[in-house]
């Protein structure tokens, strides 16, 4: 195929873009190759038999208006018809063109994305034409280029934003003050997820532990997690746990959003932990023996009810003391023959590994593991062990 419209040795011609646009689809054309309206099918075809990798080309006038496409596999199926090629050889290429949906060149790509709808994902590949302000023909392009587009736009928003969540949400961390000491861990089902832990010192002898889970998965939860990591990281403490939840739920509920939680503030000059549980209850305590925390005062997840004041309720510790917050992957996990994991694992850890967080947290997460075996992951799971000393 000729470089350029002006080669007149062949009767495929191939246009020269007049600009591409940043992002526009004009740099999707899969082909810039179009015929004139007067070239003779026989022309055509004897040409095209040699350039197998053009699917589509578009028909045009003089002044390289379109005036429709044909679709190699078409052209083919007539010709090949009996006496399709000594019928049609003499004719004209309009004779065989289709109708066109046009789009101009500096169209963005998510725009034509969004006009094209349920026709990207279909199984059957089409082809749109592209032409500039002035209805001048600039390309053709098809929908499995424009999936591979938004493939890899995609795969860059997910690199992106596990990126980001590395660094709000770390596999493995660890805190420590003069009462306590705090491993915690977390790993997302997918790429990216909703699950969501801070463990911030805020006073010198004050320190707020956060673990929330988004409702939902993916990239969307994970845009959630990171809004509200935003607010837990600036937001002053000293005003209290209570308005912290009133604006995040009011926030949330904005978003149409919602995130179950559990929220403790360890105030050791007052030797008390002050604790809301947000439609989450997964908290338990190891102290003499191991038990499940529940103060019969849950509240509704962050966002359902902004309106509403959050009712807190109150830990005392004793030296030695455990606590355990988990999110429901890890207390919903199935293993291969649909056993739930066991919440007796948690009562096991301190026997198992001894009283120091970060054991607790290797155990745990290996028992995690050893359990689920070979089955898929479902959730997002985060756990937590805060000792006090």
């Amino acid at each position: 195929m000729p470089e350029t419209d002006h080669d007149t040795k062949s009767v495929l011609r191939r246009t020269v873009p007049e600009r591409e646009y940043q992002n526009s689809i004009s740099r999707l054309a899969a082909t810039l190759a179009y015929v004139e309206s007067d070239c003779k099918i026989g022309d055509l075809a004897n040409e095209w038999r040699h350039a197998a990798d053009l699917s589509a080309i578009a028909v045009t006038d003089k002044t390289k208006h379109v005036l429709g496409i044909i679709l190699r596999e078409s052209l083919f199926d007539i010709l090949g018809k009996p006496y399709g090629w000594d019928v049609m050889k003499n004719r004209t290429v309009d004779h065989v063109m289709e109708t066109f949906r046009a789009f101009l060149s500096s169209d963005h790509i998510l725009s034509v994305t969004s006009e094209l709808g349920d026709q990207i994902t279909g199984g059957e590949q089409k082809f749109y034409v592209i032409t500039n302000f002035d209805g001048i023909y600039q390309g053709i392009f098809h929908t499995r280029d424009l999936l591979v587009y938004l493939s890899g736009l995609t795969r860059k928003d997910l690199v992106h934003a596990r990126r980001i969540q590395q660094n709000l949400v770390a596999e493995n961390s660890e805190s420590e003050s003069p009462g306590y000491f705090i491993a915690a861990a977390s790993r997302m089902a997918r790429e990216v997820g909703g699950d969501y832990y801070l463990m911030r010192r805020y006073a010198s002898d004050r320190t707020v532990v956060i673990l929330a889970d988004v409702c939902g998965k993916g990239i969307s939860a994970s845009f959630v997690a990171a809004v509200l990591g935003g607010m837990a990281e600036v937001y002053d403490f000293r005003a209290g746990i209570a308005p912290f939840l009133h604006l995040v739920g009011g926030y949330l509920a904005r978003m149409d959003e919602f995130v179950t939680g559990i929220v403790l503030d360890l105030r050791e000059d007052e030797n008390r932990i002050l604790a809301a549980d947000m439609g989450h209850s997964f908290l338990y305590l190891h102290r003499d023996s191991f038990s499940k925390i529940d103060s019969g005062r849950r509240n509704p997840p962050i966002g359902l009810y902004p309106e509403r004041e959050p009712t807190l309720f109150e830990i005392i510790p004793e030296p030695g003391d455990i606590l355990y917050i988990v999110s429901d992957g890890a207390m919903e996990q199935e293993d291969t023959e649909g056993n739930v994991f066991p919440v007796s694992t948690l009562s096991e850890l301190k026997i198992s590994a001894g009283p120091e967080p970060q054991a607790l947290r290797t155990e745990f997460i290996s028992r995690f593991e050893d359990f689920r075996g070979r089955e898929p992951q479902s959730d997002d799971m985060t756990f937590l062990a805060i000792r006090k000393k």
